[in-house]
């Protein structure tokens, strides 16, 4: 369906916020930003409500992740349909047949900011979230903490956000993706323990949490992750016994 004449952009935009609507009532926000942009699309009127959704979503990450600075923008913020804006694997188209967003791989394309939790807009389709940055730029890099909506991303199976300098705990909410294979969070700044929430994702193949400041011990519900294939653990400040689960040969870590 499309949206009503009589229904305000703004208001459809609050009522699907994960905030009241705060953001959008700043105007120097990345929300606001993107609402302003979406205002102005010439073809509007003629989005359903599932692509307005998926325009501002991916417009809040442009703004949030100084889009005007990446190595590529092409496409994006331009009429053209969302589908055909640039995309680092150009070898993957990176929507279904019905026009949702699966895929969303920017990696190592000079993104800096943080993620904006708009992100979770595209828990209907999104199953790629690939955003690694490039090994030899250490001047260019996403920041701050990991929003609390990642874990509404529910259809995810690929999560790649390495060496970035994501920081704080890794929250439980990580634990909600249960369809995800591959889990890449080495080289940022995590802090904290390990969650053992990440016993959940019963089909990890992958797993890379090396190169950031854990504490404490291995939780035993790792030891639940049948699948796993790859764990790397590497510069930490892990103490205690790796998990009699994790020791068998099947499985490599460093």
């Amino acid at each position: 369906t499309t949206l009503p004449t009589a229904f305000p952009l703004l208001d459809f935009l609050v009522k699907n916020s994960f905030d009241g609507g705060d953001a959008l009532n700043d105007t120097s926000s990345a929300q606001y930003m993107a609402y302003s942009w979406l205002l102005d699309n010439k073809f509007l009127r003629e989005y359903s409500n599932k692509q307005i959704l998926q325009r501002f979503s991916m417009a809040t990450f442009f703004f949030s992740t100084n889009g005007n600075d990446w190595l590529n923008n092409d496409g994006w913020l331009s009429d053209m349909n969302e589908c055909l804006w640039f995309q680092t694997n150009a070898f993957r188209h990176p929507c279904d047949l019905s026009g949702s967003l699966v895929y969303l791989e920017m990696y190592e394309n000079g993104l800096s900011g943080s993620l904006p939790s708009e992100l979770a807009l595209l828990s209907n389709s999104l199953t790629r979230l690939e955003l690694k940055t490039d090994t030899d730029d250490a001047q260019v890099f996403l920041r701050g903490t990991l929003p609390s909506e990642v874990g509404l991303l529910t259809k995810l199976e690929v999560l790649d956000l390495f060496q970035n300098k994501f920081e704080g705990s890794l929250n439980s909410h990580i634990g909600k993706l249960r369809q995800l294979h591959n889990l890449y969070l080495g080289s940022n700044l995590f802090t904290g323990s390990i969650s053992s929430e990440l016993g959940q994702l019963q089909y990890l193949v992958n797993l890379d949490l090396s190169r950031n400041h854990f504490t404490s011990s291995l939780p035993s519900e790792l030891g639940k992750l049948s699948f796993l294939k790859s764990l790397s653990l590497g510069s930490n400040q892990l103490s205690g016994p790796i998990p009699r689960e994790l020791r068998s040969e099947e499985h490599t870590s460093e």
